[in-house]
């Protein structure tokens, strides 16, 4: 047993003859206010008493075995540039940043900071740089993907000779060590421009500062390996074995000048990654979650907050556009600034959930969005809220239905034939949803369909969680 001696301050300069503090007065310039009197006088009436805390084995309250989790939200990359482990940026020019901010003379907030000064959040280069004598663009003729619709031109003069090609600076670098490297783009000959002559690609980690190539492979192409008329995955690994002294190293895609002179490729969705945990494809990035699972969280909330409501309707966290083959995920701008890739979507958050052992909290979409952030936002009519009830059916089906049901098959396709179990389903994000949607979607979630309790995050009336 331990005992405590506590003094417990009678502030009676502080409070009120009711036990109240003080209303403000309003001052002038000559007037003054401050705590410090009845701070003082508080350490004239002292009082102690006895706290018996028992330090007993055993002898400790039941806690609620869900009290310690995760909750992730895409905010400062912590998703696309940090636990997902694609280590590009800007991997299939999926969009840009922005700004929002004040503008004076228009209420509210809007876009005053776009890094694509003619289309906010539209596609730009920023990440990639040109190897040798090249012209690099972003071409929309050529798409890779109803999807992935913009992709790279790689323009080689008819004189070019050495080494050319593009290079990717990674997120705020790339750290190179001891590892394998899986890495992948897709490529597409420009068919008047072709003289089939490539007789290899190299996809090299390198130095920003120096001339020095941490590793290198090679991907051996023959007359027919890229065609002129659809995309070609090529892929490779990187058996690195050592170890950079510092992060401002780059991942780069070279050819022979003097092979590829006069050439003009199309590029798409590149990517490198690292290892991940449990050597998942497309997974979280390996030294991360393990670091996530040695503080041993119970839940983990996702995936996201805001982020999933959208700076407008159409732009809100859509669970159909996060699953399945990456060249079919076209992302979606994010609430925070930048878009999102998508790549880390809702299979990803759900094994990330299975490989450390944390109950899956999975948020879903309540009808409101927030429209430009500052401003009330936007919601669904109550009068079209079933769309939104049948989104949220259908996301749990496809993690909890089994490979007869429509959504499960798909998630069985994608790689996953047992079904995930989800007891948590957290309904709204943001105190002011409107009233008339938020329940809407509540009532929608306790259909007999998913097996799951609701819970809400809204400031009012939060309900008691149901299961059913």
């Amino acid at each position: 047993m331990l005992k405590l001696g506590i003094a417990i301050l009678a502030a009676t300069g502080l409070l009120g003859a009711e036990g109240k503090l003080p209303r403000h007065r309003k001052l002038n310039q000559r007037q003054t206010y401050s705590y410090s009197p009845g701070i003082n006088g508080s350490f004239t009436n002292v009082t102690n008493v006895d706290i018996s805390v028992s330090t007993q084995s055993g002898a400790r309250n039941a806690t609620a075995p869900l009290l310690y989790g995760w909750m992730f939200e895409d905010i400062n990359h912590s998703g696309d540039g940090g636990i997902y482990g694609e280590l590009l940026t800007n991997r299939a020019f999926q969009g840009s940043s922005a700004t929002i901010g004040a503008i004076q003379g228009i209420p509210g907030t809007s876009i005053n900071g776009p890094e694509n000064p003619i289309l906010p959040f539209a596609p730009v280069m920023t990440g990639w740089g040109a190897i040798g004598d090249v012209r690099l663009s972003l071409d929309m003729l050529h798409p890779l993907s109803p999807e992935l619709p913009v992709v790279l031109e790689i323009d080689i003069p008819i004189n070019a000779t050495g080494e050319v090609g593009i290079v990717n600076y990674g997120w705020w670098g790339m750290d190179v060590r001891p590892r394998t490297y899986n890495a992948s783009f897709y490529i597409l000959a420009n068919a008047a421009r072709s003289n089939n002559t490539l007789t290899g690609i190299d996809v090299k980690l390198r130095s920003n500062l120096t001339s020095d190539v941490w590793a290198t492979s090679t991907i051996p192409v023959t007359n027919g390996t890229i065609s002129d008329f659809d995309y070609t995955q090529l892929s490779a690994q990187i058996e690195n074995t050592v170890t950079s002294p510092y992060v401002n190293n780059s991942f780069s895609i070279t050819m022979d000048g003097a092979a590829v002179a006069g050439n003009t490729f199309y590029i798409g969705l590149a990517s490198l990654f690292g290892e991940t945990y449990n050597d998942r494809p497309n997974g979280i990035r390996k030294d991360l979650a393990q670091h996530v699972k040695d503080l041993n969280p119970k839940f983990l909330r996702f995936p996201g907050g805001n982020n999933i409501e959208g700076y407008s309707i159409y732009e809100r966290w859509k669970w159909y556009d996060t699953v399945g083959p990456l060249i079919n995920r076209k992302g979606r701008v994010g609430d925070w600034g930048y878009v999102n890739t998508n790549g880390l979507g809702l299979l990803e958050f759900l094994e990330f959930c299975e490989d450390i052992g944390m109950e899956p909290v999975l948020a879903v979409y309540a009808g409101f969005s927030l429209d430009i952030y500052g401003q009330s936002g936007t919601s669904y009519p109550p009068n079209r809220m079933n769309e939104v009830l049948q989104e949220i059916l259908d996301e749990l089906e496809y993690c909890t239905g089994n490979s007869s049901t429509r959504y499960g098959a798909m998630r069985a396709a994608h790689g996953h034939p047992e079904p995930f179990q989800i007891n948590y389903v957290e309904i709204a994000i943001t105190p002011n949803t409107l009233p008339s949607p938020l329940q809407a979607t509540k009532t929608g979630s306790q259909l007999p369909t998913p097996t799951a309790s609701p819970t809400s995050t809204t400031a009012s009336n939060p309900p008691t969680p149901t299961s059913n």
